[in-house]
């Protein structure tokens, strides 16, 4: 049995109970001492079915399998009260024992409904106290009673109309058998009057949904504990009053009614539930974050005490809707926690009434809107850090695009644009010399254009600084060898791309590998060797990676401007591409991008 599948256990159980209720069923109508042989074993019956019903529907939808394990024990303990049918002595004290046991279950049924769980430490208190209540009096009546003590309405036969007690160690006087069986009956009495009060006080401190499930559970308690009150001082005080029989037909009746009490009560709290998931939909419909999320759900299954805690990555530590860094609470039961898990990882806890765990599906759906509410909050705040980070990679493109051109300016101004004006004005000179000594100008004209060449040769090196003559004209990889071959280390560039491409793409791609062969050089170690890698991947991206068996380092713990690596990213993202730097202390570096071409 234990190897089976929780609704697969229930379901097989169920079945165990319900032959056992169409046993004494068959039993109490043809049996010789049970008063209106048809309807007390027919009211047992509904009974019986009745909780069986609810235990294999619950753990259809998903609930939880100790309740309905309970809903099956008080089935079996009403079906084996059946054995009081029996004309003989041994099966009738069974069922005597288990009328006893059953008024146990009911009131445990009743005051953990419809967790399987007593909440209360005052409902759990009781419960102990009824049954050592419960245990001595009918142990007091089966050692010292000629006959079983009767008691509920199941039970019709009374003194020697019934089967001897094959218990009993001794026999008392009659007044004192009476009186024992008395007792009992009075503190079953008490037990579910005092299990109503209970009751009526979780229904004032619970929440809305809790009260409408618990509701027609109340009244069906209190009325219950009326009747049996009833039909227990009629049997005490009068036990041969003609209205004991009405009297015990109306509490067989109402026993029957308790577990379409407690469907009401599911049906009510199902429809509270599914409304309540039908406006935290509404709410979530807007832009949502989580405080928007918690407050969505609180207002929607009116539970104030609604918490969403957010799971950071990668720790057992949450967020709260305020920010706050917490610790998940160790004081709430597991039914009162729901987690939301994506693709097998914990994202968020939800932190609920109790009442909702016995409505899975509404539970689950609850808990998929909260996923995809995440999920979409979560994607607006990457796009607003994108679009910030975007605009700052701009602004910084931007300035020193500017500060580019000023050093351009500031170099020209200073170098060959002052060697031009000082040529300008000798060759002024030298014309009006000219003028008059052609010949003598002549070894000055040879020194101005050795001066044009030195100011040529200044413009070539400032331009090749701004843009290699080889990336022009053959391309990145013949660029990059040609760089390569003026650092002091081994490299070596492997150049798997089919064609060239448009300019700017390559300028970025070929200053991001220069930059990442400088760091290589500067951070690698004397002896680190370099690999540069240019490809054309299957997406038609232009890809490069230089990848060195240097030092490395932590990328966490690195400042993200350092390494040029803020750079390498703002000349990457003027071309649409992405850059990605992987390593570690003693494992080298690699610096990867790729750019959509």
């Amino acid at each position: 049995m234990d190897s089976l599948e929780p609704g697969a256990r229930i379901a097989s159980a169920s079945a165990v109970v319900l032959a056992i209720t169409v046993a004494v069923t068959v039993l109490g109508v043809e049996s010789p001492i049970v008063d209106r042989p048809l309807l007390f074993p027919a009211l047992r019956a509904i009974c019986c079915v009745g909780l069986l019903a609810i235990a294999v529907s619950a753990v259809a939808r998903g609930s939880s399998e100790r309740f309905a394990a309970l809903l099956v024990t008080g089935s079996l303990a009403f079906a084996l009260t059946g054995l009081t049918a029996v004309d003989a002595s041994v099966p009738f004290m069974l069922g005597r024992i288990a009328s006893s046991a059953g008024v146990l279950v009911t009131s445990y049924i009743a005051l953990a409904y419809p967790r399987s769980r007593l909440a209360e430490a005052a409902s759990r208190r009781f419960l102990v106290v009824a049954a050592a209540g419960t245990v001595v009096l009918l142990g007091a009546n089966l050692l010292f009673s000629q006959y079983p003590p009767v008691s509920g309405p199941f039970v019709r036969c009374s003194g020697s109309a019934c089967p001897a007690n094959p218990l009993a160690i001794a026999t008392l006087a009659g007044d004192a058998e009476r009186a024992l069986s008395s007792a009992l009956g009075l503190w079953t009495a008490l037990v579910a009057a005092t299990t109503a009060l209970l009751v009526a006080r979780r229904v004032g401190s619970a929440t809305r949904l809790q009260r409408r499930s618990i509701g027609p559970v109340l009244a069906w308690a209190l009325v219950m504990a009326s009747g049996y009150a009833i039909y227990v001082a009629v049997r005490v005080i009068a036990p041969d009053s003609p209205f004991l029989t009405p009297a015990a037909v109306s509490v067989a009746g109402l026993l029957a009614l308790m577990p379409f009490a407690m469907a009401l009560g599911i049906a009510r709290g199902r429809v509270f539930a599914t409304g309540g998931l039908e406006r935290m939909l509404g709410r979530l419909g807007q832009r949502a974050n989580p405080r928007v999320m918690q407050q969505a759900m609180a207002d929607a299954f009116d539970d104030p005490s609604m918490r969403l805690l957010v799971r950071l990555h990668g720790t057992g530590r949450y967020l709260d809707v305020r920010g706050d860094t917490v610790e998940l609470p160790t004081d709430v039961p597991d039914d009162g926690l729901t987690h939301i898990e994506r693709n097998g990882r914990r994202v968020a806890t939800l932190l609920h009434d109790p009442a909702l765990t016995e409505e899975p599906e509404v539970l689950e759906a609850a808990g998929s809107a909260l996923l995809l509410a995440l999920e979409n909050a979560s994607l607006e705040e990457r796009l607003r850090e994108s679009a910030a980070e975007l605009e700052a990679s701009r602004e910084r493109v931007a300035r020193a695009a500017f500060q580019e051109r000023e050093r351009i300016e500031h170099d020209l101004h200073d170098g060959a644009q002052q060697q031009l004006i000082a040529l300008r004005i000798r060759l002024v000179l030298l014309e009006e010399r000219a003028a008059d000594d052609p010949l003598a100008v002549v070894p000055e004209l040879a020194r101005a254009g050795h001066d044009i060449e030195l100011a040529l040769d200044q413009i070539r090196r400032l331009a090749h600084g701004i843009y290699p003559a080889e990336l022009r004209d053959i391309g990145m990889a013949p660029a990059l060898r040609t760089a390569a071959r003026a650092l002091p280390v081994k490299i070596a560039v492997h150049d798997a791309t089919p064609r060239r491409f448009a300019m700017h793409v390559e300028t970025a791609v070929y200053f991001c590998c220069l930059e990442a062969l400088q760091n290589a050089v500067k951070h690698g170690g004397a002896d680190v060797r370099v690999d540069v890698r240019l490809a054309q991947n299957d997406n038609g991206e232009l890809t490069f990676e230089v990848t060195d068996d240097g030092r490395g380092f932590e990328p966490e713990l690195v400042h993200p401007g350092s390494y040029g690596l803020t750079g390498m990213r703002d000349r990457l993202s003027t071309v649409d591409g992405r850059l990605t730097v992987r390593s570690s202390p003693g494992a080298g570096t690699t610096v990867a991008g790729r750019v959509h071409v």
